[in-house]
């Protein structure tokens, strides 16, 4: 685990210090997009509130048509080509009032990266709009990393695996129920409902762990780690930063784990399947860079998150880390 720490820990200082670089690209699967949508007086106060923005006329116009987007089609829209925002010049007192609208164009990326899902996870719907939203959305989530450690365990048990990468596993599954239990119970402080979450029966071979494993395990939760730890610093709650910051560490031995696995499940695979395995780890890398713009620029402010370009040259340095 002193690897994966200290990859984190040097991300995090190169961010905080100005000296990541950027030359790690990547292109995520994406759709062109084109709205028209109508925004009420309670989209535009949360906005502010999300923000912190004193005025409406502050509201940028791309910030404004991500939201739309996000409402609307559960996507993140990593670029608008053009946009236009028209609102009232007064704020109107029924929340539920039209007060704007907000015309663009673009491109958005398919998918929102978070943690380990299990095989066959049915996606969780709209992506988050506000801090109790996100919350909810978070401990989705992490319920759904217990049914994915439940399934390791299981498969781990039933090939013969080492008996300490099992007991990791369950410990793994323990404390993912510490973390939907702990998020959950703060989005539902804060007024929002904790969906449960669902799948549909899926294989467990061999090829189709170590394929999840690499990119939910290797990739995205080795990330989730890291930006955990970011939070636990710079939430602007106590709080929420006391809350990532046990996350944090406990997502790193997981992180870790997943790449322990991922050295172990190679070694059960044939040449083809082990290339297989190493291209999508490969991909996974190359699309986490574009994803983690899409988090700094979506993620409610209170989390403290850094500017868009700045997490994603984090991304960037964490995976030129990782791949090396």
């Amino acid at each position: 685990m002193r690897r994966l720490e200290a990859i984190v820990l040097a991300c995090i200082a190169s961010a905080t210090h100005g000296c990541m670089s950027s030359t790690f690209g990547c292109d995520p699967p994406s759709r062109d997009f084109s709205i028209d949508a109508e925004l009420t007086e309670a989209e535009l106060t949360m906005l502010m509130a999300d923000f912190g923005l004193a005025s409406r006329d502050e509201l940028d116009c791309t910030t404004v048509c991500a939201f739309a987007h996000r409402r609307d089609e559960g996507w993140e829209a990593s670029d608008v080509e053009s946009c236009v925002l028209e609102l009232e010049d007064e704020s109107a007192a029924d929340p539920e009032a039209i007060v704007g609208t907000v015309q663009c164009d673009g491109r958005a990326i398919e998918y929102y990266c978070e943690g380990r899902r299990p095989l066959g996870h049915i996606q969780e719907g709209r992506a988050a709009l506000g801090l109790a939203d996100h919350l909810a959305r978070c401990a989705y989530l992490e319920a759904a990393a217990v049914t994915a450690f439940d399934d390791l365990v299981a498969a781990l048990v039933r090939w013969d695996a080492p008996s300490s990468l099992i007991e990791r596993c369950r410990r793994a599954r323990a404390q993912e129920v510490e973390h939907a239990t702990a998020v959950g119970a703060a989005a539902q402080l804060r007024g929002a409902c904790v969906a449960l979450p669902s799948r549909i029966a899926h294989e467990l071979s061999p090829r189709a762990v170590a394929l999840d494993n690499a990119v939910e395990g290797c990739v995205l939760e080795a990330w989730a780690a890291l930006r955990a730890r970011w939070i636990a610093e710079h939430a602007r709650e106590p709080e929420l930063r006391t809350l990532y910051g046990r996350i944090a560490a406990d997502e790193l031995e997981h992180a870790q784990l997943s790449w322990d696995l991922h050295a172990w499940l190679l070694a059960q695979l044939d040449a083809g399947t082990r290339a297989e395995v190493e291209a999508a780890l490969a991909g996974a890398l190359a699309r986490l860079p574009r994803l983690a713009a899409e988090q700094a620029a979506s993620m409610p402010a209170a989390l403290g998150l850094p500017v868009a370009a700045t997490f994603r040259a984090m991304a960037q340095e964490f995976c030129a880390r990782l791949a090396a």
